[in-house]
């Protein structure tokens, strides 16, 4: 992935594999490579499709999808906020289009890193490295 990022900073595959995204931490994007082999990475090609976060945040470091590709989730730590993307088409970047703020309150906490989602999408779980502390959202 250099030739796009030089700090990636998380990964994930759609869910048949045959996709897989990076986050990029210096570039504020994420980058969309294609599989002809479902989890083989060393047949992964970069498709020429990015988006960026930067309007949100500049030191982006976790990134996943709901189950079905549609809703993006990112987190960083230059404002300690999640955020979520509408992607009209599932598990296609160049069709995501910013959403919304999704922590209550103020932010997050500290310096978030990582974010899990459970499998039908009702809990979102976000990992704070400053503070030592997982956070829960539950969707409305």
């Amino acid at each position: 992935v250099s030739s796009q990022e030089t700090s990636p900073s998380s990964l994930r595959f759609n869910n048949d594999g045959t996709r897989v995204f990076v986050l990029g931490y210096s570039s504020d994007s994420v980058y969309q490579y294609d599989l002809s082999t479902a989890y083989d990475i060393s047949s992964a090609q970069y498709n020429n499709v990015s988006f960026s976060v930067l309007g949100q945040d500049s030191r982006p470091t976790g990134l996943n999808f709901n189950n079905d590709g549609t809703k993006m989730y990112v987190c960083g730590t230059t404002t300690d906020d999640l955020y979520e993307y509408d992607l009209s088409t599932g598990f296609s970047v160049n069709s995501a289009s910013y959403g919304s703020v999704k922590s209550p309150g103020s932010n997050v906490g500290g310096n978030p890193v990582s974010i899990m989602i459970n499998k039908d999408g009702t809990k979102l779980y976000t990992v704070a490295s400053s503070n030592d502390t997982v956070y829960r959202y539950t969707s409305n």
